[in-house]
């Protein structure tokens, strides 16, 4: 089990000392290999299903004025290849950094809570 201080918008490994998550303009080729979401400056995608989820929108709530990029998971989308190349099977779910996915409900919600 990893665990990971917040401290604004990024995610410290406290074993490693290194930053998970970091603020940088998406480059083509960050958006094409999946690590980073277009049209974001943040490295953080939310996997979401389109339908009427209840801890999708509870999470969705959160993200309010913070560069979180919401994926809809639908067939073809980028949600779907996120979500295909992570093992996610439930939403909602955080992509960081194209590296790292924070799957469980709680753990979602308080990342969300702690980013700025």
């Amino acid at each position: 089990m990893k665990a990971y201080a917040v401290e604004g918008a990024k995610i410290i490994n406290p074993t490693a000392g290194k930053t998970s998550v970091s603020a940088t303009k998406a480059t083509a080729e960050e958006v094409k290999a999946g690590t980073k979401a277009e049209g974001t400056t943040a490295s953080v995608a939310m996997i979401v299903r389109p339908d009427n989820c209840p801890k999708c929108r509870q999470a969705e709530a959160l993200i309010e004025g913070k560069d979180v990029k919401i994926l809809p998971y639908e067939e073809g989308s980028e949600g779907e290849a996120l979500a295909e190349k992570f093992g996610v099977f439930a939403a909602p779910a955080l992509v960081i950094n194209g590296k790292e996915v924070i799957k469980d409900f709680n753990k979602v919600l308080e990342y969300l809570k702690n980013i700025s």
